[in-house]
């Protein structure tokens, strides 16, 4: 679940996590008991790492799956909002799926919207379960629209320059 969400810091912990987690993450780190992979000057986890330390958080540390989905969401959200600053790229589009991860982006969706960006959400195949069920309703509760496959798809046909604000202009006026 949080392999594909953790970004380091220069004291290579991950952002958004408590104080104590993080000098933990450090230490073990330092102790040459967790491995990281570099490419292209980014660390981050392989698969098996990544369900390594799931299971230590979710295991000796007590941390629940909706707690970390919780910090995986904000880190991903501030690594965002530090690369791409709401004033310059105001639009974010959420592709969600059923599982952790979509999860994940839905916390992150929230948390974006509280930073001042416009959110919208696509997420195709919604699962039942109430975990995904509570971030759904906190998601609309804040008005984020959810569009179907077939919104997506018609708005990804539209021109760039009818998308101003999102990354998709951006890269089309750096072209």
């Amino acid at each position: 679940m949080l392999g594909s969400v953790f970004h380091r810091a220069q004291t290579k912990c991950w952002r958004a996590a408590p104080p104590a987690l993080a000098l933990h993450r450090c230490q073990r780190r330092q102790s040459g008991t967790m491995s990281a992979t570099q490419i292209n000057g980014i660390t981050h986890l392989t698969q098996s790492e990544a369900v390594a330390v799931d299971q230590e958080l979710m295991g000796p540390l007590g941390f629940s799956v909706d707690q970390l989905m919780e910090l995986a969401g904000l880190s991903v959200a501030a690594s965002l909002a530090a690369e791409f600053p709401a004033q310059s790229y105001k639009r974010v589009l959420v592709l969600a799926g059923p599982g952790n991860n979509g999860g994940d982006g839905l916390v992150a969706g929230r948390h974006l919207t509280h930073f001042g960006y416009d959110v919208q959400v696509c997420y195709p195949k919604p699962t039942d379960k109430p975990l995904y069920s509570g971030l759904v309703t906190q998601c609309k509760a804040l008005g984020i629209p959810f569009l179907s496959l077939e919104q997506l798809q018609a708005a990804c046909s539209q021109p760039a320059e009818r998308q101003q604000g999102s990354a998709a202009a951006a890269a089309a006026a750096a072209a």
